[in-house]
């Protein structure tokens, strides 16, 4: 399906986006058929990744929205084609992964979302890049942090996107990013603000087709 809902980006366009399957037991990723490159993004429940995919793609959507955070509960994977630079044509596969830490989410589901997160960063041979989606209005929380352990364990290339950025003035923005910096470990050019109006996505845009370069 084609995109007509997005803003001229300033270089990587994407053109079409597509739903492919989801996972329940990452032990079933062996079976997949597709061989493309993934760009895998996780975050909390309450985040807003689904909007930020949709946002990202143009489609409205295409990534479900609930009103109860915590429904995402599934390996989610997407195939996105598009044109880079000099035309280029990019494509990837997008993985969205279950979201984390949702307090009224039973205990069993919580402990189940584990292993299915952690399996899929275990198997997946074509992941080239994860997003983890902090909150700029808050600190990174207990499950976050936890997030962020293992991606540094596992040695996985990772950058943050800095949600809701619109809640915060310019000046808070910055104070708010630096204090993200300073909590992941992560330079300040590896965080990208966004707000679900559609500001940071080109920056988004352009490091997914440096990653998908390289």
């Amino acid at each position: 399906m084609t995109n007509n809902l997005l803003p001229k980006p300033n270089k990587m366009i994407i053109n079409n986006s597509q739903f492919i399957t989801s996972i329940a037991d990452s032990n079933l990723y062996s079976q997949k058929e597709w061989g493309s490159p993934e760009i895998c993004f996780a975050g909390r429940s309450n985040v807003g990744k689904s909007s930020l995919i949709n946002m990202l793609l143009g489609r409205r959507g295409l990534a479900r929205v609930s009103n109860t955070p915590g429904r995402t509960r599934l390996l989610n994977f997407f195939d996105i084609t598009g044109k880079g630079q000099d035309d280029t044509k990019i494509n990837f596969t997008l993985v969205d992964l279950p979201g984390y830490g949702y307090a009224a989410t039973s205990k069993e589901q919580r402990k189940a979302f584990a292993p299915l997160i952690e399996g899929y960063f275990d198997v997946s041979e074509q992941l080239k890049y994860t997003f983890l989606l902090l909150d700029i209005r808050h600190k990174p929380s207990a499950d976050d942090m936890q997030m962020l352990k293992f991606l540094y364990q596992k040695t996985l290339p990772f950058g943050v996107i800095a949600t809701k950025a619109d809640k915060l003035s310019r000046s808070q923005q910055g104070v708010a990013l630096s204090q993200l910096a300073s909590a992941t470990g992560l330079g300040i050019d590896n965080i990208i603000a966004v707000d679900h109006n559609g500001y940071g996505r080109n920056k988004i845009l352009e490091k997914i087709e440096n990653i998908l370069s390289n």
